[in-house]
């Protein structure tokens, strides 16, 4: 298979979606007329114009080919909402956003990708084999390996319009007095979210038709592309320039607890009042609800490790927000009423089992004993709730690629080995120097090019660089475990020297490349630890042509959202000069 080769390490690669909005005009002219008009303005009698009509034989292929060459291309991933998160880490979990029921999730459209593995060896799909390449695709990448680099095709399917509208529901509490309102200055509100693929004008027709209680107006609608759409949906005003995309600090740090949940049948009237009872309960609560079905539906659930399809309505993301001045009671408190909301919400929820989204971490689900890998009684708690029946697969991929256990977590697929009671595992304990670990590094480093930047606690710079991974301020405390070394890579070899040098040395890896940090995997361990902070490997290389793109991990969706519409627009301005200079030349 065809692999184009890096330049960078941990490279993952995307499908680019082609989206394509046919240009309608409506004529009360008929065939005869048209075509008459046509013969007395041809000049040229000695040949005719080809003409083709719905009726034609020849119509569908020639239409088709007109749009595969010349017609216009949105260029777009089903990626997040997010732009600040990483793509690797998104994709690798499996992935959702506001496309989701169009095109199904972001995993699914990853048709190669090349990783480190244990060994520090590269490996691309035809070398890591088919069972590591389904685990890589939503089951989670940090305990398996690091992604490199891959390619994969985009196709374009009709559907109904159904699939084209995504609505989703926000849910706050805000103080009724700023919305002039007298009485109890809190109360609950609902913010309907709308994305759809086509005009304002069918959508309004769509809503009638099916959701006539929300009374959407035209003066409810704004007509976008789709780039300007991903602004939208990330919460920014709509005069937001696109170049904001590459901001990776544009969303504030916050300190929050989040849970997930998959629904599967409605809600009760009493169910939504109990949760809007609670809701008033805490200072800046958050839920928010995406809707499933369409072509997520499809997929089975075995296709990827990401199992949660056909038979769910929506995912439910709980949030609690508050100020990091609160300290470790504040948090406590916050974090308590968000675990009791979890626990009302059992009996509305899916149950066995009750599922949950990987890419929201909640250890409140289980997690491994401190300065232990996970073991499969352990794990299987809630893994089944990320995986259900695909849990058992991840299992043995894991026992297969990794089975010491070196890449590892409080919530790290277990290896075979742990259910039949045999410990064969990698941790230990190995006192090492720094000194020690950089000359590990620099022999071997390949690439002498350029060297890794690397920060330990004595260095000046090491604090900040620190702080600027973190988003989530509930893990900015004093007593947070904090790594020995950060190390941000600039050519894979550099991550191959990391995993060979962390395993001889007894060292955890963690990887950041972006996000929200739900429980702060990224950047915490139990045991000491080594950061690799992918901040210098982002390159994103989009081929128009094939409608594909290699990314790596530590590019965040903003980015990779902002190059297919500038290398898609490039590609358009080619064709414009080229048509302008053929026309100056007679052809």
């Amino acid at each position: 298979m065809k692999i184009i080769s890096l330049t960078c390490a941990i490279l993952f690669q995307i499908l680019v979606l082609v989206l394509t909005t046919p240009w309608i005009a409506s004529s009360t002219t008929t065939h005869e007329d048209f075509l008459q008009c046509l013969e007395s303005n041809s000049h040229h009698f000695s040949s005719k114009p080809q003409v083709y009509v719905p009726k034609t034989v020849a119509y569908s292929s020639i239409l088709e080919s007109s749009i595969n060459n010349l017609g216009p291309k949105v260029h777009g991933f089903p990626g997040g909402a997010c732009p600040t998160v990483g793509s690797g880490g998104h994709i690798s979990g499996g992935g959702f956003g506001a496309l989701v029921r169009k095109y199904g999730m972001a995993a699914e459209y990853v048709l190669d990708a090349r990783l480190v593995n244990a060994e520090g060896e590269i490996l691309n799909r035809e070398t890591m084999g088919e069972d590591l390449f389904w685990a890589i695709r939503g089951g989670g990448v940090a305990t398996l390996g690091f992604f490199l680099h891959g390619k994969s095709m985009a196709s374009v399917a009709s559907y109904e319009v159904p699939r084209d509208v995504f609505i989703a529901l926000h849910v706050t509490v805000v103080d009724k007095n700023a919305t002039r309102r007298e009485g109890s200055s809190r109360t609950v509100r609902v913010t309907f979210q709308v994305l759809y693929l086509g005009t304002s004008e069918k959508l309004l027709q769509l809503m009638e038709d099916k959701f006539p209680e929300l009374g959407m107006k035209k003066k409810d609608c704004r007509e976008m592309s789709w780039i300007k759409s991903t602004i939208s949906f990330a919460g920014f005003p709509n005069e937001t320039p696109i170049n904001s995309l590459l901001n990776r600090s544009s969303l504030p740090k916050t300190t929050f607890k989040a849970k997930s949940d998959f629904v599967t049948k409605p809600i009760s009237k009493a169910g939504l009042e109990g949760i809007w009872k609670r809701f008033l309960k805490e200072e800046r609560p958050e839920l928010l609800i995406a809707p499933w079905g369409g072509r997520v539906n499809e997929i089975s659930e075995h296709k990827i490790p990401f199992p949660h399809r056909a038979g769910n309505m929506y995912l439910i993301d709980y949030v609690s927000n508050w100020d990091n001045k609160e300290g470790i009671q504040g948090s406590e408190k916050h974090i308590s009423w968000i675990r009791e909301l979890h626990d009302y919400m059992t009996p509305y929820v899916s149950k066995s089992p009750r599922a949950a989204f990987f890419n929201y971490k909640d250890l409140d689900l289980g997690k491994s004993k401190l300065n232990a890998t996970s073991t499969h009684s352990d794990a299987r708690i809630w893994g089944h709730m990320y995986f259900k029946s695909n849990f058992e697969k991840l299992v043995k991929v894991k026992s297969k690629v990794d089975p010491t256990s070196f890449f590892t977590n409080e919530q790290s697929i277990p290896t075979l080995a742990s259910l039949h009671g045999r410990k064969k595992r990698y941790h230990t304990t190995i006192a090492t120097s720094s000194r020690d670990f950089l000359q590990c590094l620099e022999s071997n480093s390949h690439h002498f090019s350029s060297k890794p930047q690397v920060y330990v606690p004595k260095t000046v710079a090491y604090s900040s660089i620190l702080e600027s991974s973190i988003n989530n301020l509930r893990f900015t405390t004093p007593t947070t475990s904090k790594p020995q070394f950060i190390i941000t890579p600039n050519h894979e070899s550099h991550v191959q020297a990391v995993v060979i040098c962390s395993k001889k040395h007894g060292l955890q890896i963690r990887v950041r490349s972006g996000g929200h940090d739900f429980e702060g995997l990224s950047y915490t361990s139990n045991v000491p630890f080594v950061l690799i902070d992918l901040i210098n490997l982002r390159t994103i290389d989009v081929n128009i042509k094939e409608d594909s793109a290699w990314v790596q991990a530590g590019a965040t969706l903003g980015e990779v959202y902002y190059e297919l519409r500038e290398k898609a627009q490039r590609c358009m301005a080619s064709r414009a000069v080229l048509a302008l200079l053929l026309a100056r030349a007679g052809i």
